[in-house]
């Protein structure tokens, strides 16, 4: 799956704004990614932004800094209205999740979806795989191949049920 540059930039943005803000950002030892990239800014990419919208999202994301980088990742796609010449338009869906998924925007046009972030709240448990097994569903289902051009970014806390993170796994695979 491609991940997006703007996204790693927008990232790094937000973790700087959060130590600006003297707050304690904790490191952890999970594996970092290494190979983000973005070859070309051609469009016809389906991309899922797959929002934590779980309880303690208030606490760990008290600035919504989820939110203000998946917005910034959709608004680095490119829109219908964007798309001319070899640059054809990307496709995104906007799902958020905590006990369960919800689909705040189908399958379409990243230049109508900013105002579903505005559905992104923070209460409830932690189910990652419900927001990932809707995104493959949208991916799937919205016309056109996935191989090569299709990613899912999940924008979380990372705070799960140890019984979900083993099915999450097994459906990735």
């Amino acid at each position: 799956m491609l991940l997006s540059l703007p996204l790693l930039c927008a990232s790094l943005a937000a973790a700087s704004t959060l130590k600006s803000q003297h707050h304690q950002i904790q490191k952890r030892d999970d594996t970092v990614c290494t190979d983000l990239s973005v070859s070309s800014n051609n469009g016809d990419r389906k991309v899922a932004i797959v929002l934590d919208s779980s309880g303690s999202m208030a606490y760990n994301d008290p600035y919504d800094l989820r939110i203000k980088a998946g917005r910034a990742l959709n608004d680095f796609l490119i829109s219908s209205s964007e798309a001319s010449g070899s640059q054809k338009a990307d496709l995104v869906t906007v799902i958020d999740f905590d006990d369960a998924a919800y689909l705040d925007y189908p399958l379409g046009d990243p230049g109508k979806a900013n105002s579903s972030f505005d559905n992104v709240d923070a209460t409830g448990g932690t189910y990652i795989a419900s927001g990932v097994n809707m995104a493959i569903a949208q991916l799937n289902g919205g016309g056109g191949g996935t191989d090569k051009r299709s990613a899912i970014v999940v924008f979380t806390d990372g705070e799960v049920r140890v019984s979900h993170t083993t099915q999450l796994i097994s459906t990735l695979r």
